[in-house]
């Protein structure tokens, strides 16, 4: 029975979200404290709430559960119902939160099913349906992740058809206003935007009659209109699979615009201006390993002062892995930083049951988040984008087969905050305003990937697995505690489940998916 137990508790790490790691030999202890964790009857921390389920992999269609707030004295309040049919309740994406902090972004469904749809919270209250054909490569995997205006006036996602891995990821742009959610533009088969400061930079493929990508349009929306700046025509026996657009430092649009010809994909890396709409072709690549449509093998990130972009190219090994690469812009050399298995975000959640590599919300730290080829070790490497060519610090992930199941960064943006470990693990918090980037174990436990950080940076709320002793029948099942990242203190909200005549039973679960303001 222990055996089932542990295969149960690997396969909810897995599914889990979070990132990052570290080496117990250089991890130093939090001290301990008798305090109590903060959390009082004031906070509300949204949960994903239901009963007769040990944890939201047991969910069936007829009983998905709720959305409820819990309080600091763990009174549920439900405030709707969680879709029929949905596995996932979760953020939609790293963008999930618009700027003002009023609006909050909440996917529930499954994976290309037809329950599958996008809910926004509006100042706290029961989320609002916004769009019922919504799948969750808009939150992440795809090249048009959900984001707002910097404004908060309106938001910008791809209404992906459910089947997205036939010959490129496309779907319906729409931009909505977040006063009353009305449709304020929309365009079809797009394959990726980018939302600037003043509009939405956004490529569209055109499909020749065999449904191929043989044209693309690069193409601004102001806030009123919408104009070309470019246009590509693949060559004859070629075709376009995957495109990327960013805004560089300096305004211009960096474009990453992938073709397949005889056998190779080739990535083709542009910069536009958008008021002259001049083109240039900055460098080529070719790479071996394909560019799948799940995943956002296709990234782009620059350095504080805009002369290094840093790109990734597939590695071939899996869905989810990829090159870590630099280009100096002003030279026009390029290098291999890491030459594969760099964990990326994927719809289905990462190949290797990391979390992916993410930027820090002021843009200075790229974590690189890195497995061995066997998948024996994971590390962190952070990339310092205020001195681009410096050595990357590297933090180990911990001893072998450990993995980094949770990562997220503080509200404040001063700390990453990250679980890794295997069956028994640990939190660990990195100061990342430190002149030196130390591993810091706040707790040991049998943590989840399903957490929430406060608003004023200071606890955690997470799912810990209560792991059931050897002769105990059915789950292990999840409490969510409260953690105070400084003093270690640890604060029970919620239980999960009962043990009566060895057997594990009343089983239910509230796993966090944000901790309101």
């Amino acid at each position: 029975m222990k055996s089932i137990l542990k295969i149960a508790l690997t396969i909810s790490l897995v599914m889990a979200i979070g990132m990052a790691v570290v080496p117990y030999s250089h991890a130093h202890n939090a001290p301990l404290s008798k305090n109590t964790v903060r959390v009082d009857d004031n906070s509300r921390i949204l949960v994903w709430n239901a009963n007769n389920a040990a944890t939201p992999a047991q969910v069936t269609r007829d009983n998905p559960g709720q959305l409820a707030f819990i309080n600091g004295s763990g009174t549920l309040t439900p405030i709707s119902d969680v879709l029929a049919g949905s596995s996932r309740v979760e953020l939609c994406g790293p963008n999930a939160v618009s700027p003002n902090g009023r609006f909050v972004a909440i996917y529930e469904g499954i994976v290309g099913g037809v329950s599958s749809s996008l809910y926004v919270m509006v100042d706290g209250e029961a989320p609002v349906l916004v769009n019922d054909q919504f799948q969750p490569i808009g939150c992440v995997g795809g090249n048009g992740i959900l984001d707002f205006a910097p404004d908060s006036s309106y938001m910008t996602f791809i209404e992906y058809e459910r089947d997205f891995n036939v010959g490129f990821a496309d779907g319906m742009l729409r931009i909505v206003s977040t006063e009353d959610f009305s449709e304020l533009f929309s365009e079809r088969l797009v394959v990726a935007f980018e939302q600037a400061a003043d509009g939405v930079a956004f490529v569209r493929f055109f499909q020749d009659d065999r449904s191929e990508a043989d044209e693309v349009a690069i193409l601004f929306w102001d806030g009123n209109t919408d104009r070309e700046l470019t246009s590509f025509f693949a060559e004859e026996g070629c075709r376009y699979l995957n495109a990327n657009i960013k805004t560089a430092p300096d305004g211009q649009l960096w474009l990453g615009l992938v073709s397949r010809c005889t056998g190779n994909s080739t990535q083709n890396v542009y910069r536009i201006n958008p008021q002259t709409r001049s083109v240039e072709l900055i460098f080529s690549v070719k790479s071996g390993g394909a560019f799948p449509q799940s995943s956002e093998a296709n990234r782009f990130w620059f350095s504080a002062d805009g002369n290094t972009l840093f790109y990734t190219i597939p590695d071939g090994f899996t869905l989810e892995t990829v090159s870590l690469n630099a280009y100096d812009i002003t030279t026009g050399e390029s290098r291999t930083l890491i030459e594969r298995q760099v964990v990326i975000p994927g719809v289905n959640g990462s190949d290797t049951g990391n979390q992916p590599t993410r930027i820090s919300p002021d843009g200075r730290w790229l974590i690189a988040v890195v497995t061995d080829p066997d998948g024996s070790q994971t590390r962190m490497n952070f990339y310092d984008l205020q001195n681009p060519t410096a050595e990357p610090v590297v933090i180990a992930a911990g001893g072998r087969d450990d993995i980094i199941t949770y990562m997220d960064f503080t509200p404040d943006g001063n700390k990453l905050v990250y679980v890794s470990g295997g069956l028994d693990n640990s939190l660990y918090t990195i100061d990342l305003t430190a002149d030196t980037l130390n591993p810091l174990r706040v707790r040991r436990g049998n943590f989840s990937g399903f957490a929430a950080i406060s608003p004023d940076s200071k606890e955690i709320a997470i799912a810990e697995f209560q792991i059931l002793e050897d002769g105990v029948r059915g789950p292990d099942y999840l409490n969510l505690v409260v953690i105070d990242l400084e003093t270690s203190a640890e604060t029970n909200l919620f239980t999960g489940g009962e043990v009566i005549d060895d057997q594990a039973q009343n089983l239910k679960f509230a796993v966090p998916v944000y901790w309101l303001q």
